[in-house]
């Protein structure tokens, strides 16, 4: 095949000694990155590390346009859960750096493979725990027994905004550790909810016939009517209202995007925090008065 041929010939000359050579063979793989994509990505592991450093920035600045266009599609899932796991799993990918350069497709929802089968495999070993089938025995179960705590040395890491990373390493942000609360909590028929309240984010829901708040940074604590006077205290007017409702897919998703812009604005990452704000801007109109820097602390 021609194309090959071109792409083997065109891949032995990237260390060529002549500076002209060596520019016109990045031209002529930027030209054809389309036609030669899945070639280069088969040959990945056979071309040099700095060479292949730079071709991954290639795929990387591709695979961004066909993820912004294809990410979004989990808005059209039928269920708030599903909508919500579907586009964390987006982000884990496209966290997961060489991974998404090198698998990215346009065509379909992106998602990381890990994050099923690890949100799965929590509810399974809860299921065999023989606990109570219930949302503050599964808060226990996943702060207490399995270890799930606040990255409270790291905050602003990005990695604590992947919720396959948040797994692994079992820290996260408080918006990061409620998803795995409620994502975990819906695989076992338990109907818990997000609160989006200022500066943090709980969890609500039924047990007993009362309602209980859980914050998942303070390791899975049920907040007792003192502690949620004193928020009310200090959010008020709004932190009662905010509370009693429940954060949509769409609210919960942008709340983690805000956290990435400014993760990667401290970390002094322009290019990251700005596809981040367009990822936003997906999901909500450009706000010409804010700035990149200014989001939450979720």
């Amino acid at each position: 095949m021609t194309e090959d041929k071109d792409l083997v010939h065109i891949l032995r000359l990237l260390d060529d000694e002549s500076p002209k050579v060596r520019v016109r063979v990045w031209e002529k793989l930027e030209a054809n990155l389309t036609a030669w994509e899945d070639g280069i990505r088969a040959r990945l592991p056979d071309i040099p590390n700095a060479s292949r450093r730079k071709i991954l920035d290639m795929l990387s600045g591709r695979a961004r346009k066909g993820f912004r266009s294809a990410w979004i599609r989990w808005r059209e899932l039928p269920g708030s859960m599903e909508k919500l796991e579907a586009a964390l799993s987006g982000i884990s990918w496209y966290l997961s750096g060489d991974r998404f350069a090198v698998e990215t497709s346009p065509d379909e929802i992106p998602r990381h493979p890990a994050l099923g089968p690890l949100l799965d495999g929590l509810a399974g070993e809860f299921r065999e725990s023989r606990e109570p089938m219930s949302p503050s025995a599964l808060g226990r179960f996943l702060f207490e027994t399995k270890g799930f705590k606040g990255a409270e040395n790291d905050y602003y890491d990005p990695a604590n905004s992947d919720l396959v990373q948040v797994i692994e390493k079992r820290k996260g942000i408080p918006i990061s550790l409620a998803c795995v609360f409620m994502l975990v909590g819906s695989r076992l028929d338990m109907d818990i909810a997000g609160c989006d309240v200022p500066e943090h984010f709980l969890t609500r829901a039924t047990e007993g016939g009362r309602e209980v708040i859980i914050d998942c940074f303070d390791g899975g604590r049920v907040l007792e009517a003192e502690r949620l006077a004193q928020l009310e205290l200090k959010y008020a007017p709004e932190f009662t209202r905010l509370v009693r409702s429940t954060a949509d897919p769409e609210a919960i998703v942008a709340r983690v995007l805000r956290n990435l812009i400014n993760a990667y604005h401290l970390a002094g990452d322009k290019a990251a925090s700005q596809y981040m704000w367009a990822l936003a801007e997906d999901l909500r109109g450009r706000r010409e008065d804010e700035d990149p820097g200014e989001a939450d602390r979720d």
